[in-house]
């Protein structure tokens, strides 16, 4: 036993009836993993040091059965239930201040996936697999470049292809096997485009934002690998990170709120959503206020986060999984939109 209160689930569950372009439907949201931050199983490392442009590395990963969170400071992987019960706890076996600050992971096979680096906004140059016992097991795809900004910026699985899917700065996205070896190119951007892998679809499919630096034109391209990887392309999703099977983007962030007089307004969360085919967009204003007990104080949701907010990916049954950093420790909250009788809308 930790000394959080509850390492297991503490859930409160709210409903919140949508208008317009969204009537009849119902937003559950739910908290389904709190950790305090520090080193204890189900704690989420945090530093505090002036040599380090960062505070904390968490990044956040979803299949099937599990819920894993990266926590770099901590040189390890936590593995929660979808339930938000923590299963285990695996040591990767690294040292970020020797080997470079995990960022960005993948699981696939039970195997860990992890980039590292040591500048704030320099990638990878090197791709490393751990064992599921977290022990060193083989570095791969060795980039030979020798510009800062040029490396590997994100790390994406594909179970149903056996895909680890990687996305080199500037321009090109390419899959690579469990074993490290190249299996195809799936993009290759212009000369004057840049392209990221901003997230993925329900089915693990990349979703990637693209910028012509000459036309200063953007649109983000849904690319099926089902399907000898087609493109769909959208210029009105831009700012969307996930996708639905039934056609719908998502995107969870939390808005912090101008301020008003002499006080502050609280920032909110909210549930971004595109109907591709029929072009509405709709806004969900989160404004429940949630308490929970960490370390005997109480947190209230929303809050000012630490770092980026917008650490969220899709289920394969299209609920929606958010890890949010926060003053005093960490939650992942999940969202899911069903129509009025309960049933789920996708």
């Amino acid at each position: 036993m930790t000394k959080h209160v509850s390492m297991y689930v503490i859930s409160l569950l709210f409903l919140f009836s949508v208008s317009n372009a969204f009537a009849n439907k119902i937003v559950s949201s739910e908290t389904i993993v709190i950790g305090s931050w520090g080193s204890q199983p189900g704690d989420f490392g945090f530093v505090s040091d002036a040599n380090y442009p960062f505070n904390h590395s968490l990044q956040l990963f979803i299949n099937d059965d599990n819920i894993f969170i990266l926590d770099g400071i901590n040189n390890r992987v936590q593995v929660f239930a979808k339930n938000g019960e923590l299963q285990k706890v695996v040591n990767l076996q690294t040292d970020w201040r020797k080997d470079g600050l995990p960022f960005e992971f993948s699981v696939l096979n039970d195997e860990y996936y992890v980039l590292q680096g040591f500048i704030e906004g320099e990638g990878g140059k090197i791709i490393n697999k751990y064992s599921s016992k977290g022990l060193s097991v083989a570095s791969f795809g060795k980039l030979k470049t020798k510009k800062a900004d040029e490396g590997y910026i994100r790390l994406l699985a594909n179970k149903n292809k056996n895909y680890l899917i990687t996305n080199i700065w500037p321009n090109k996205i390419v899959a690579y096997d469990s074993k490290g070896k190249i299996i195809e190119s799936l993009y290759n951007g212009g000369i004057n485009e840049i392209t990221y892998v901003i997230g993925m679809t329900y089915d693990k499919n990349p979703i990637i934002y693209s910028f012509n630096s000459k036309s200063r034109k953007d649109e983000l391209i849904v690319l099926d690998l089902n399907k000898s990887n087609s493109k769909k392309r959208s210029t009105r999703a831009i700012g969307y990170n996930m996708y639905d099977k039934g056609g719908h983007f998502y995107s969870v962030k939390l808005i912090k709120n101008k301020r008003k007089g002499k006080s502050s307004l609280p920032p909110q969360m909210v549930l971004n959503s595109l109907n591709e085919e029929s072009g509405e967009e709709y806004k969900i204003l989160i404004n429940d206020v949630i308490e929970h007990t960490l370390n005997n104080q109480k947190i209230i949701l929303p809050l000012e986060c630490r770092g980026e907010c917008n650490s969220s990916m899709m289920d394969s049954d299209g609920s929606i999984y958010q890890l949010l950093p926060l003053k005093d420790g960490v939650v992942v909250r999940r969202y899911l939109i069903k129509d009025d009788f309960g049933g789920a809308t996708r």
